[in-house]
């Protein structure tokens, strides 16, 4: 249990210098924030990229990892509309990451629009916080040893 303990810290670190990394209920939860993306658009902005490039080679030296990926939005536009955007992103998310060698098997997307926000939507900056992607990470040295059957 310490080196798996040990390793989790580790993938912690590790991804933390690519992208914001920080340990949830739900896992370990990698973010892209909302200035990454364009207002609007699905388009990953060269630091995303950059940013989305590094995520993905420190993840290749962790088998079994599984992926999450999450599109949020702020609440400006109809709940359609952000719930179509929101998952635009988060497929832009999945798809360059394939082209980075993550396995499209280990990938699930979801547009959660403007569902979970994070900061306050009456604010430019709380909009922009929940302009996010959030990619959470689970399997491989994240499973806190529950069996194959608790799953």
């Amino acid at each position: 249990a310490e080196n798996a303990a040990k390793a989790r810290l580790e993938l912690l670190g590790r991804l933390d210098a690519a992208l914001p990394t920080r340990v949830t209920e739900r896992g370990l939860v990698s973010e892209i924030g909302g200035a990454q993306f364009a207002t609007g658009t699905s388009d990953l902005s060269g630091p995303a990229r950059e940013a989305l490039a590094r995520f993905s080679g420190i993840v290749a030296s962790y088998p079994g990892l599984k992926f999450n990926i999450e599109g949020h939005t702020d609440n400006v536009g109809s709940a359609t509309a952000n719930n179509e955007l929101s998952l635009r992103r988060a497929i832009a998310v999945r798809d360059y990451l394939i082209g980075q060698g993550v396995a499209a098997s280990a990938i699930d997307v979801a547009g959660l629009g403007s569902s979970r926000p994070e900061a306050d939507n009456s604010t430019a900056e709380g909009r922009s916080r929940n302009r996010r992607v959030e990619i959470v990470l689970s399997g491989g040295p994240l499973d806190t040893g529950r069996s194959v059957a608790a799953r």
